[in-house]
């Protein structure tokens, strides 16, 4: 079970305020598990969790870039050519910014952190999960839900009565839109984290990042 930690307060841009904790399996129960060495108490206040979803399952896509190319993608000025390359491809696609395997998209920043060898990419997964459907009613997820028409300046706010534990910081809807966003934690707004594993290593070694 791995699980990446960012500091609420500095936001993990610095190497001191993220981490990751490796957990072997055989180690959960049932409901919130107490890991040795990572059981302090939080420091910004309750409720010591922020907004979290399940990923139910991965849509396996092919871009169409043979896989031979994959390390073009942490070169900058290869993966400047790549997308001159391959220009029928949005490389900016706001529903392929999480994603598992394959090759990164990276942000307009381009591949700014690459961990050296053995280290490969692993999965990333953006500030906002977009979701299908209409956003849920605000009582039921427990949190802000905005409402926007795309053209127009005016956006609606709804509060719920009460918070809940474990919903997400926020939720944006486009009316007439079939999915919706969700935002989770803070990656400047439109950040997006990188996540690389050494699987040289036991246990697997990771390292993550964030950028813009």
């Amino acid at each position: 079970m791995l699980h990446l930690f960012q500091c609420l307060e500095c936001g993990g841009i610095d190497e001191c305020g993220r981490d990751v904790v490796v957990i072997d399996q055989s180690s959960m129960g049932d409901g919130l598990t107490r890991v040795p060495g990572w059981d302090h108490s939080c420091g910004l206040g309750e409720p010591p969790l922020i907004g979290e979803f399940w990923i139910d399952e991965w849509l396996e896509k092919d871009d169409g870039i043979p896989d031979e190319r994959l390390s073009e993608f942490f070169v900058e000025s290869s993966y400047w050519a790549l997308q001159d390359e391959f220009s029928e491809i949005d490389f900016y696609d706001f529903l392929g910014r999480t994603r598992f395997g394959g090759s990164p998209r990276w942000t307009g920043n381009g591949p700014l952190v690459v961990p050296p060898p053995p280290f490969e990419f692993l999965f990333q997964i953006d500030n906002s999960l977009i979701l299908e459907g209409v956003s849920p009613d605000v009582d039921a997820v427990g949190c802000v839900v905005t409402t926007f028409e795309s053209g127009s300046s005016h956006q609606s706010n709804a509060l719920p009565v009460a918070t809940k534990l474990g919903a997400p910081w926020s939720i944006i809807h486009e009316v007439g839109s079939d999915y919706y966003s969700a935002e989770f934690t803070n990656l400047g707004s439109d950040g997006t984290i990188f996540v690389y594993v050494d699987r040289t290593q036991v246990p697997h070694a990771v390292q993550w990042f964030w950028n813009r």
